[in-house]
């Protein structure tokens, strides 16, 4: 009986054991279990994490590109600006050249015009002139001398030679001298 009870005692202590080895198991099953769980939680975790700092990067980048996209419109926009201008300076440069060489060609045509109309007023004002001056001298003959002579109906002057005045209206011949300046002195030899 003896032995029955020992093998009894064996058998609960055998089973106490292997409860006691169960529980241990079972225990270092939840262990596993349990930093499986969290070994995954906490890979969740940083996955989470390191898609939220991608997205975080990702929109940073983003918003950085579209503000270098803004700026890069806005240098464009300022850059045509800016060849707009020099464009439009070089018409308008170009514009003002022509304007004035359109007015000084006007301005050249209007002066040769009033100079024209300047001399013929002044030719004529001469000629009337010269004929108030020649109408003051009469050219008369003298019987006795039998040479002409010149009267002046103004002063009642005399004079054997041509005066000036009369001089002055007649075409002078070429000097015989220079053949280049009019003569302007009266011959002696032909009065």
């Amino acid at each position: 009986h003896r032995l029955e009870s020992v093998i009894r005692i064996q058998s609960v202590m055998r089973g106490a054991l292997a409860r006691i080895h169960v529980a241990e198991l079972r225990t270092e099953l939840n262990e596993l279990a349990r930093i499986k769980a969290a070994i995954k939680l906490q890979t969740r975790l940083r996955m989470l994490k390191a898609t939220m700092e991608l997205q975080k990067r990702l929109r940073a980048r983003d918003d950085l590109r579209r503000r270098q996209y803004a700026a890069a419109v806005k240098i464009v926009g300022q850059a045509r600006i800016k060849i707009a201008c020099v464009r439009y300076r070089e018409k308008r440069r170009e514009y003002r050249r022509k304007m004035k060489e359109i007015v000084q060609r006007e301005l050249d045509a209007a002066c040769k015009i009033q100079a024209r109309v300047r001399g013929i007023k002044g030719r004529k004002l001469f000629e009337a002139k010269m004929r108030v001056r020649k109408g003051k001298w009469k050219e008369l003959f003298d019987e006795k001398a039998q040479k002409r002579f010149f009267y002046n109906k103004l002063s009642g002057e005399i004079r054997w030679r041509m005066p000036q005045d009369l001089l002055d209206l007649i075409p002078h011949p070429h000097c015989d001298n220079c053949h280049h300046h009019d003569a302007t002195l009266e011959c002696s030899v032909c009065n």
